[in-house]
């Protein structure tokens, strides 16, 4: 079938299921995408593999005690998760049941690798158990499903998806709906759960009605509550002296006049001290900025010393050498200040005209250091005045900080005397104001006591459960019209949905009204038309489904349990039903997975999607069935 106009949602692939024991050579049975077709003799384990597979896949009810079991205590079953992120996964569980072991990878069957505890029960709100982990793949966890007509919800659980994939012998021929489960005990939550199905829509927003008792206990139930509350309010009011609302109201007018009369107290004393940290914030600005003024003018003025030490030094130094040149230009017994010679071994390179000339040098540059040392001592003194200007200025600056913070220490006790009295008010007025609160808080929960009390349970409110909407029961008798064509089937055409019974009328006849042999393929039908029907509108569906002897009508009236066929399933006998149905199911491979259990040989069909296991029932074959005979 193609793929054309069609939408795979995540789902599974199962891989295999494998049966372990401590002292025997493990069991598997293998399956392949497309259709799979297990079949073979009677008491071969055919349905054995489907309770196995139900069993793994979250089924409370264990495998029957047969011979050929006892030597096996565990059970695999591997899988792989469909869509862009596909992964495999192994499942382990005991075959006395309880928790899974859930190990990533295909077919591993190793206890070595780390694993995830799964519980077999569902939990909607933890996600640590199988249900939850297998929905959460399907994109259809935390759904909830109506179970009775008061609309009281249930959270929607694997298992309600499982009987609409996993169809067994019994189930199969049963006259019930194919949409109901549990022998049909729960038909309002079946019916729900078929209607998600289709829609893709849970009842999250259903309200719910309680039953009578329901309401009668759930009214008890508050009341309990509220009396518990009130009780506890009492003790309060007691303890912290408690006399009646009207007191106790006078009591908070009288705070409230107090605090307003202190509060304007406290403002008018707070004037002042705020006029003075104003000041203060002033002054400490303007003391900040002048001291960094004075600090820059310390060091322009030491700088400005060092250079009149350096003029001191180079005076020195001149005045030295022109005293010298002048004692050797009159021949005295001093040395050259030249070439350190004695004027008597002065050579011509240094002649007494040429001490006269750097003694005359000398003099003027001592000159002008001289005018130099005269503008400095000028700039010196000028920031001497502006030294004493600043630190002035910064003492004064100093007297207004200290006088302000003189009067704010004298003006600061009475501010916070009266802000202790206001503290203490405001205190009072809070536990008063508390004290009112629950005095409120009691009135408002007897006044709901009362409003309990009085409420009846009406049941005219109702929810109103929708049926399935006309237009998808439409096409989805169509998607089963269509399943029918495509098997062969003789009918007139004819096919409607009975809202009663919640199942197909064909050529104005209930399925359920023909024989056991007709029933298993219809039956078989309706699943396989809620897969297509599924992949047609996009909604969520497990990926696989597993039929157990849905063409039953083709068995052996002399082998056969089930005894002669009815006439209806004479006619559908002589049809080419089993051929069609085998390539319908193949066609089907890019869709869903297919497992069929059947007692028949299968029909020759050329096809590589056709994988088909045989249980011979004998040993002369190659598999003498799903376990080996018990020793």
């Amino acid at each position: 079938m193609s793929e054309h106009n069609f939408s795979i949602t995540p789902g599974f692939l199962l891989k295999s299921l494998v049966f372990t024991g401590p002292d025997i050579k493990h069991k598997a049975l293998s399956f392949e995408p497309g259709c799979n077709l297990v079949y073979g003799a009677s008491n071969t384990g055919k349905s054995l593999a489907l309770k196995a597979i139900d069993f793994m896949l979250g089924g409370s009810t264990k495998l029957p005690k047969v011979d050929e079991l006892k030597n096996f205590n565990k059970i695999w079953l591997s899988f792989e998760t469909t869509g862009e992120n596909g992964k495999g996964y192994t499942l382990v569980r005991n075959l006395s049941g309880g928790r899974f072991r859930l190990y990533e990878g295909v077919e591993n069957f190793s206890y070595d690798n780390s694993y995830e505890e799964l519980e077999s029960q569902h939990d909607a709100i933890k996600n640590n158990n199988l249900s939850s982990f297998l929905l959460k793949i399907m994109n259809f966890d935390r759904k909830k499903v109506a179970k009775n007509k008061s609309g009281e919800k249930v959270s929607f659980t694997f298992r309600d998806w499982a009987h609409l994939s996993i169809v067994n012998e019994r189930t199969i021929q049963d006259e019930l709906s194919p949409i109901e489960a549990n022998s049909g005990r729960d038909k309002i939550k079946d019916k729900r759960v078929f209607r998600s199905v289709l829609t893709g829509e849970d009842d999250s927003e259903v309200s719910e009605v309680l039953t009578d008792n329901k309401f009668k206990a759930s009214k008890e139930g508050k009341v309990e509550i509220i009396n518990e509350f009130v009780e506890d309010i009492d003790a309060d009011l007691r303890e912290r002296g408690f006399i009646d609302k009207e007191t106790l109201q006078g009591e908070l007018d009288e705070l409230e006049k107090n605090i307003k009369g202190l509060s304007d107290i406290f403002n008018e004393a707070q004037k002042p001290i705020n006029k003075l940290l104003k000041s203060k914030k002033y002054f400490l600005s303007l003391h900040f900025k002048k001291q960094r003024e004075l600090e820059s003018v310390d060091l322009n003025f030491e700088r400005l010393t060092k250079l009149n030490e350096i003029y001191i030094s180079d005076m020195q130094r001149l005045e030295a050498l022109e005293e010298v040149g002048f004692l050797v230009s009159i021949k005295s017994n001093k040395e050259c200040p030249l070439c350190g010679a004695y004027p008597e071994h002065m050579s011509d390179k240094c002649s007494f005209k040429d001490v006269e000339l750097t003694r005359e040098a000398a003099e003027k540059e001592i000159f002008k250091i001289k005018v130099l040392q005269t503008d400095l001592r000028k700039a010196m003194q000028d920031l001497e005045v502006d030294r004493l200007f600043l630190k002035s200025r910064v003492k004064r600056i100093n007297y207004y900080l200290f006088v302000a913070n003189q009067k704010i220490d004298y003006l600061k006790p009475n501010l916070l005397d009266i802000k202790k009295k206001l503290d203490h008010v405001n205190n009072e007025l809070y536990k008063k104001k508390d004290l009112m609160n629950a005095c409120l808080r009691r009135e408002r929960l007897l006044s709901k006591r009362v409003e309990i009390t009085k409420k009846r349970n009406s049941r005219k409110n109702m929810p109103e459960l929708e049926d399935l909407d006309a237009q998808v029961e439409l096409e989805f008798c169509r998607c089963f019209s269509d399943v029918l064509d495509a098997w062969g089937f003789p009918y007139k055409g004819d096919i409607v949905f009975n809202r009663d019974e919640f199942d197909i009328e064909i050529d104005g006849k209930l399925r359920s009204n023909n024989g056991k042999g007709v029933r298993a393929v219809t039956h078989a039908a309706f699943k396989v038309a809620i897969l297509i029907f599924c992949r047609k509108k996009g909604l969520p569906h497990p990926g696989f489904i597993i039929l157990d002897t849905p063409l039953l009508t083709y068995r052996d009236p002399l082998k056969s349990k089930y005894g002669d066929l009815s006439s209806d399933e004479l006619k559908l006998s002589k049809t080419q039903l089993k051929f069609k149905f085998f390539e319908h199911m193949i066609s089907l491979e890019n869709l869903a997975q297919i497992i069929v259990l059947e007692n028949i040989d299968p029909p020759v069909i050329d096809s590589d999607n056709f994988n088909f296991v045989e249980f011979s029932g004998d040993d002369s074959g190659e598999r003498y069935g799903l376990l080996p005979i018990a020793q």
